[in-house]
């Protein structure tokens, strides 16, 4: 039992060692929590839950005012002068809190503002996305000034109501992080075995 044990472990090892040892795709628990940038039509804003970003997560609501047609926020960080020369893409999980369909789309800026960015999803109400972009399309990946979450929809037209747009960031998981709990757990049978016999 012990060596058929060691060989599940070694094979698991062997199949996932390109994800623990070349890990491309930027954590982001260690960048501090987003902040309001730019809004479109002119709207407040409210972080209503002030943990550490990914700590699980972050959550955000903006309040625009009463118009009519499309409202945009842009909510990150601006002049972080970071060097992600070792990363090739980057990931980011967003959850639609609201009671309407918001777009959500990840943007990337350097220092000379050449951009990146991830696919514009629509979220209907509860819906949950990872957000995705690839960095090696012409940034400066070692002047990295500006990651943004892009939100946009239509506002109504009634020109009277506010519109709330509530919703939830949070760092991916690392497919290291993954492979190692992944291994923990399929060692649970095993040792509730060694100790029933």
């Amino acid at each position: 039992m012990k060596l058929r044990l060691l060989y599940l472990f070694a094979a698991l090892f062997i199949a996932t060692t390109p994800a623990l040892a070349d890990p491309v795709t930027l954590d982001l628990a260690t960048i501090d929590t987003f902040e309001q940038l730019f809004s479109n039509p002119s709207a407040t804003f409210d972080r209503i839950e002030s943990t550490a970003f990914g700590t699980p997560f972050t959550r955000f609501v903006n309040t625009f005012e009463p118009v009519t047609g499309a409202g945009e926020a842009w909510i990150g960080l601006d002049g972080l002068s970071l060097d992600w020369s070792s990363f090739d893409s980057l990931q980011l999980w967003v959850r639609n809190d609201n009671e309407s369909d918001w777009e959500f789309q990840l943007v990337v800026k350097d220092s000379a503002n050449t951009e990146a960015l991830s696919s514009l999803v629509v979220l209907s109400p509860g819906q949950s996305t990872v957000l995705s972009l690839n960095l090696d399309g012409g940034l400066n990946k070692s002047d990295i000034n500006q990651v943004l979450i892009r939100l946009t929809g239509d506002l109504p037209r009634d020109g009277v109501s506010d519109v709330t747009a509530e919703f939830v960031v949070s760092p991916v998981p690392e497919p290291g992080m993954l492979v190692l709990l992944g291994m923990g757990l399929v060692s649970v049978p095993f040792l509730s075995r060694r100790r029933a016999g």
